[in-house]
């Protein structure tokens, strides 16, 4: 399955030993930022895996298990502050290198989903609470992982809750012109409604 996953679409002659000279290579990477690599790999009985005595945090797992804790909290304003951390947590694409593969594009897709998803509730909840700082933090983080998605909306939205209408517009400026040179697409009406606000 691990050969599949990394090689699967490749022509290779020799997975097995492409595969360990891959395990070679991650152990010499890991032991360069100060990991046991030797250790931190176990190979038995034909299974690789992570030595579980070495405590690691994969960004993608505390995304995803923070995204399920909020599920169970009923305090809107908790629940809001786990969404808050895993927002603050995703950090863009999902293994970018690995997008060709079938399973990393599907997980890819699901984490962009949920992030978009968990974000404009909070921006939301921030709004309701006068946070604007934070939204314009979060929104621009987004619009700069996804700038042709509608992120610079709140980008501009929690500027003018601000009084901060020259930064407002420059943002609306450069959003126009991404979505017109990238796309061919004229400001949408929400984007027209803020420019009448601003």
């Amino acid at each position: 399955s691990l050969m599949d996953a990394l090689y699967g679409r490749e022509e290779v002659e020799n997975k097995n030993a492409s595969l360990n000279n891959t395990i070679f290579r991650l152990r010499k990477q890991l032991m360069s930022v100060g990991i046991p690599g030797d250790k931190s790999i176990i190979i038995k009985g034909g299974v690789c895996r992570w030595n579980p005595e070495i405590l690691t945090e994969v960004d993608a797992l505390k995304f995803k298990e923070l995204l399920e804790q909020a599920k169970t909290v009923e305090d809107r304003a908790k629940r809001m502050g786990i969404l808050l951390e895993a927002c603050r947590l995703y950090s863009g694409e999902f293994l970018p290198n690995m997008l060709g593969e079938d399973w990393a594009a599907v997980k890819n897709v699901e984490y962009q989903k949920r992030y978009a998803a968990s974000l404009e509730a909070v921006c939301r909840w921030l709004m309701e609470e006068k946070r604007y700082e934070e939204i314009l933090q979060l929104s621009t983080t987004a619009a700069e992982i996804y700038p042709l998605e509608n992120w610079a909306l709140w980008q501009i939205d929690s500027l003018i809750a601000m009084s901060r209408y020259r930064e407002a517009m420059s943002i609306y400026e450069k959003t126009t012109r991404l979505f017109f040179d990238e796309l061919g697409l004229s400001p949408s009406q929400e984007m027209l409604k803020r420019s009448r606000i601003m």
